[in-house]
């Protein structure tokens, strides 16, 4: 008997209780994942939703593919917050409101913060099409913000990227971690134009 059937798309369906197991693996992951970075292990995250460590490597056989799937979830929302950011008000504005949601939401996020900074053996990968969607996003809203004057012409997309990259790892070593975006809000606020 057949465990699946074709979506409209081709694609294969999974039966109701698979479907459910692969949702409750996602959130366990996205927990640990936030809390432990790449330290989570897939035997921990299975304990955590309730299902065996065969119903995880059927969904996911590598650590590597349930992370991507996770940081491609969690980083699409914060790129369509983004999107209405940009749409909604002064670019200047959207620009700076972007950097401290996309530090805030990395330092509460240890995977991703990692897969952003780290450069240990261990990292974990962000898919290469978010992390281009997140430069491109991060590029336009930048060059947008410059041309209203918000932001300092000097800095670039990537020195923009490598100042909130620190920001980020900054933030995730203080021992004090109350006030997320911290150090990315006095990073951001520098990159602002000299009065004349």
């Amino acid at each position: 008997m057949s465990t699946t059937s074709s979506s409209p798309s081709g694609q294969p369906r999974l039966r109701a209780d698979a479907a459910r197991n692969r949702a409750r693996v996602l959130a366990a992951a996205e927990e640990l994942f936030a809390e432990q970075g790449a330290d989570a292990q897939l035997l921990d995250i299975a304990r955590r939703a309730g299902v065996g460590a065969g119903t995880v490597y059927r969904h996911f056989p590598t650590k590597e593919a349930l992370f991507a799937e996770v940081a491609a979830a969690r980083l699409n929302d914060l790129l369509d917050e983004a999107v209405a950011l940009a749409a909604g008000r002064d670019p200047g504005e959207a620009f700076l409101a972007f950097w401290v949601r996309a530090t805030q939401q990395a330092c509460r996020n240890a995977a991703i913060c990692e897969a952003f900074t780290s450069s240990t053996g261990q990292e974990l990968r962000v898919p290469v099409e978010i992390r281009e969607r997140f430069l491109r996003t991060f590029a336009d809203m930048l060059s947008a913000a410059q041309r209203v004057g918000a932001i300092r012409a000097d800095v670039d997309a990537e020195d923009g990227v490598a100042l909130l990259s620190a920001a980020v790892l900054a933030d995730q070593r203080r021992a004090d971690s109350a006030q997320p975006g911290r150090l990315a809000r006095i990073i951001a606020n520098a990159m602002r134009p000299e009065p004349s």
